[in-house]
This record gives structure tokens, C-alpha cells and sequence, in this order.
């Protein structure tokens, strides 16, 4: 039943924060489906928005001129745990990926302009991080928390030239 509880706020957060982000938004084009992960079935986030492959939404700046056919909204349990203004923050986060499921340069300025973040580290107002490939999936490096790019730059090329394994910089 509690799930249910948390589907019926992720819904109704969701719907919100597409109004918040589209221009345009007209819910009745979208077929959405939203569900709530357990912890033992959750990726590393928090949340996702996973887009039907054949009809993607596309948008230019805060307009959709192309509205995807399906839509599923994931949330993890965990999510709802944490402060409100950051729940509805990774939910308007989630929004943006209606129109824009890249975390390019057109999803940055929108998720700044409707009051959101590209990452959780910056939602949560952390510094730059390392993530390094384990078999085909990247992970975090823990406690490792750069205030500058450059020290994380230099920290990755290190780290690469020690383990010979590809290393990214997240933000």
C-alpha cells in the first residue's frame, strides 16, 4: 500500500514539474507508466525516465515539438527520504528528459533555468567526483571530492596511469 502512496507523489510530482519545464506540456499525448523500484532492484540513481526508442520526444530550449509515445518513470523507495526542495529537484531533473534525454550542453541551460541540476552532486551542492570503469559499467569512487576540475583531472590521470582503467570526471 505504501507503494502505491509513492506512485500516486512520484505521478503527481511528475505532471507538476513537465508543466514547470514544457512550455507546451500536454500530458494527454504521453501514455505515462510510474513505478516505484525497491532497493534491491534500483540502479545508482535515484530516479529515471525511460522514452519508448521509437518515438522519442525532442524539444528545442524549454518547447517540445516532438512528445514521446511512452513514458515510464522510475523512482527509488530511498527517494523519498531525502529533503523535499531535492526530491523535487531529481523529479523536474527527470522531466527535462521528456524533451532531452541527453545530459548535453540544451539540457544544462534548461535544467538551470527551470531550477534544477544535470547531476545530484550538484543538487546536493557537491564538487567534482571520479567515477572508474569496473567491466562495463562506471563507479564512484568514494569520498573523493574535488573543489576544482583541474584537481580532478590530475587525480584521474593518475589514477589511470596506476590501474590502466578508463576513469571519468563527474560533476
Amino acid at each position: 500500500m505504501a507503494d502505491e502512496r509513492l506512485k500516486q507523489i512520484l505521478r503527481e510530482k511528475f505532471l507538476k514539474s513537465g508543466k514547470e519545464v514544457w512550455s507546451n506540456w500536454d500530458q494527454a499525448k504521453i501514455d505515462f507508466d510510474f513505478k516505484i523500484v525497491p532497493p534491491s532492484k534500483a540502479k545508482s540513481s535515484y530516479a529515471r525516465v525511460i522514452v519508448d526508442r521509437k518515438a522519442k520526444g525532442k524539444a528545442i530550449g524549454n518547447t517540445l515539438i516532438r512528445y514521446p509515445k511512452k513514458v515510464r518513470v522510475e523512482a527509488h523507495q530511498d527517494l523519498f527520504g531525502l529533503k523535499s526542495d531535492i526530491i523535487d529537484k531529481v523529479i523536474k531533473h527527470e522531466a527535462i528528459h521528456v524533451g532531452n534525454m541527453a545530459h548535453d550542453r540544451d539540457f544544462d541551460r534548461l535544467a538551470t533555468k527551470v531550477g534544477t541540476a544535470i547531476s545530484m552532486r550538484k543538487m546536493l551542492g557537491k564538487g567534482f567526483g571520479i567515477e572508474v570503469k569496473e567491466g562495463s559499467r562506471f563507479k564512484e569512487l568514494p569520498n573523493k571530492e574535488f573543489k576544482t576540475i583541474n584537481e580532478a583531472v590530475a587525480f584521474g590521470r593518475d589514477l589511470f596511469k596506476k590501474t590502466n582503467k578508463k576513469v571519468r570526471i563527474i560533476e
